[in-house]
């Protein structure tokens, strides 16, 4: 494999899921989207002395979405800083996003569900 080949791993989260009880809400949110890089080497560490460590860097995780501000798409740290204020959108963007990734579904210390005894990579 070619080294340009290597890329980053992303996840999309539709927001609406977030609000799947309460379909007025969620038809407010119907189509929305963000999408999420997984994080570096080096934010994995850091994230390991700093348990608060990667919600303060959601901001800079988001890589894409369909949000607009004033008319005009909104800027990728802004949609990650209004993720932050809101604990159903945060927890819903949080969840899927790291159970979406590669490394937390083999390591159960990178994601706060407990490892799937029925997968392939369980002994």
């Amino acid at each position: 494999m070619d080294i340009k080949d290597l890329g980053v791993f992303t996840i999309k989260v539709n927001l609406a899921d977030a609000f799947m009880e309460d379909d007025h809400v969620r038809k407010s949110y119907e189509g929305l989207w963000v999408e999420l890089r997984e994080p570096t080497a080096d934010e994995i560490v850091k994230s390991q002395s700093d348990e608060k460590f990667m919600m303060k860097i959601i901001p800079s995780l988001v890589i894409g979405h369909n949000i607009d501000s004033d008319g005009e798409p909104a800027n990728n740290s802004d949609v990650g800083k209004k993720l932050q204020q809101s604990a159903s959108l945060y927890t819903h963007v949080s969840k899927v996003w790291g159970e979406g990734l590669p490394l937390a579904r083999k390591n159960p210390e990178m994601s706060e569900m407990p490892p799937d005894a029925s997968s392939e990579d369980s002994d």
